[in-house]
């Protein structure tokens, strides 16, 4: 089941609830963890809840919604490499190479690029995810992270941004952890 801001659609990707407000969608919102079950368009829905979407409203309107955890794709492979977890509107950004890039003879060209040299970014680095307090931070930060290599990712973070984390896999598939990213791996 995947529930969204446009509405809810079942695993062939039908439309099953078009208002993700509707009671049918307050199970994913409301319930526990783990097995569930409602009913939407005259059949019983059973599904494993694995995530909670957390959402802020006020004065009858919404401000915004979050999930408590995201899935971080794995750059080098199909899967995830793990999760995030975290509690509070917390924007999550990753940049990687791996969606958006050409080859010539065996050399991978990805769309980051690096100022210092014209190139695409070659730090150690396959993939940056950052939680930060707003998107624009999140974004503009996993972008630097990815470009400047991880040594002096670690020292931004620590010394201009301690208020975000960061989650960065590296070119040969390991993971390393910058701040409280509430990261769990596969």
């Amino acid at each position: 089941i995947y529930l969204g801001s446009t509405g809810m659609a079942d695993e062939l990707h039908r439309r099953i609830v078009v208002d993700w407000r509707s009671p049918v969608a307050e199970a994913y919102y409301t319930q526990d963890m783990g097995q569930t079950s409602y009913w939407a368009n005259g059949r019983e829905i059973k599904a494993d809840l694995q995530l909670r979407r957390q959402f802020d409203i006020e004065c009858d309107v919404l401000k915004c919604y979050f999930d408590t955890s995201v899935a971080i794709e794995d750059p080098l492979d199909e899967g995830t490499v793990g999760t995030v977890a975290f509690a509070g509107s917390r924007a999550v950004a990753t940049s990687s190479g791996a969606q958006r890039y050409f080859e010539v003879d065996g050399v991978r060209y990805h769309h980051i690029l690096d100022p210092q040299t014209g190139y695409p970014a070659r730090s150690g680095i396959a993939s940056a995810t950052v939680l930060a307090p707003d998107g624009l931070t999140a974004d503009a930060l996993s972008t630097a992270l990815f470009v400047m290599g991880e040594e002096r990712a670690e020292a931004l973070l620590r010394e201009e941004y301690p208020e975000c984390a960061a989650v960065l896999v590296r070119d040969d598939g390991t993971v390393r952890v910058l701040g409280d990213a509430g990261f769990t791996g596969d």
